[in-house]
């Protein structure tokens, strides 16, 4: 015969009974720091490595990383490697940091004394080393003069050059996009823009605008760097007075040249070509030679033959003026 227990009689086993079911019921974790049974010396900790993205996943040093909630902050040593201690229970991100590369948010929560250990990837982004932004006149006999812009620029990419997918330059005013080439060199990268790519052939209109140049590597991420700007266009060239028509000259001769009177801080340039087989060789390069100056004597012995010289300008900022060819001979 079954009989039901009146705790309403028995007090005391109702007691009883409560208290072994109590016990029975695991101690919750206490982590909300509102909970006044809340262990405040919990000293939880997150450890990692900060590595590049592309194989080979080299580590990364001084990178530097920043944890919220909290406000921490820590760097990576020479193995890449972290520690944040002293944590609390809860969820936090990691936010890295390191020239030349993507920023990185990671989230992650702990609840233990031991968590898994983060690992970080970190992208490498293209960047300029150097650049040349100038515009250049090119007098000449045949064909015609001309003026154009050019772009030179030395780049590099954590993750190596193959990284680098392409490089273009933006004039936004214009609407103009145009891709960079590449050279000899794998690092180097140039463009050049005549007056007929802008607006209404005027290449002039080019002066004071935003330039600017974006990098894009093989992720698809892309740098913009810049603005860089166009001060000025040299709009007349320097004249050689001699030699010149093909002149009959010694073998050490005397360049002379027009004074150049312009309202702006330059200095002189020289090249010297030889004709072999009716292709030029520049043989001879010389620069800065002050502004007041308007003669040069070749410092060497040129052989016998066909030769044409020409001068530059070059102002405070690059931009260049070329002379047309002033031709000579040499017995």
């Amino acid at each position: 015969m079954n009989r039901k227990l009146d705790f309403r009689k028995r007090p005391i086993f109702f007691v009883l009974w409560c208290t072994a079911l109590v016990s029975c019921v695991p101690d919750p974790p206490h982590s909300n720091p509102l909970d006044p049974f809340y262990n405040r010396e919990i000293n939880l900790q997150i450890s990692g490595r900060v590595s590049q993205k592309n194989n080979p996943y080299t580590p990364l040093d001084s990178c530097l990383l920043l944890l919220t909630p909290g406000n921490y902050f820590t760097f990576s040593d020479n193995a890449g490697n972290f520690v944040f201690d002293k944590l609390l229970p809860g969820s936090y991100q990691v936010v890295t940091y390191k020239s030349h590369y993507q920023t990185d948010t990671t989230t992650f929560h702990t609840d233990s004394l031991v968590s898994k250990p983060l690992f970080i990837y970190l992208n490498g982004l293209p960047f300029i080393k150097k650049l040349y932004f100038y515009s250049q006149f090119i007098d000449q006999w045949w064909p015609d003069p001309y003026y154009e812009i050019v772009l030179n620029l030395i780049a590099d990419d954590p993750d190596g050059m193959n990284d680098i997918q392409e490089i273009r330059l933006n004039i936004p005013e214009f609407d103009l996009y145009e891709s960079l080439r590449t050279s000899n060199r794998i690092d180097s990268f140039s463009i050049s823009l005549q007056g007929n790519e802008f607006p209404d052939g005027n290449i002039f209109n080019i002066i004071g605008k935003n330039a600017l140049i974006e990098l894009v590597d093989r992720s698809g991420s892309t740098q913009r760097e810049g603005p860089f700007f166009i001060h000025r266009i040299i709009e007349t060239s320097p004249t050689p007075l001699s030699p010149i028509g093909l002149a009959l000259v010694n073998n050490q001769p005397i360049l002379t040249w027009q004074e150049f009177s312009v309202p702006f801080n330059f200095q002189f340039e020289i090249q010297i070509f030889r004709i072999i087989a009716g292709i030029p060789n520049l043989i001879f390069y010389h620069k800065n030679i002050p502004s007041r100056q308007t003669e040069y004597q070749y410092p060497e012995i040129l052989t016998a033959g066909q030769y044409f010289w020409v001068i530059w300008v070059r102002d405070e900022i690059g931009n260049l003026s070329r002379s047309k060819e002033a031709s000579f001979q040499v017995q």
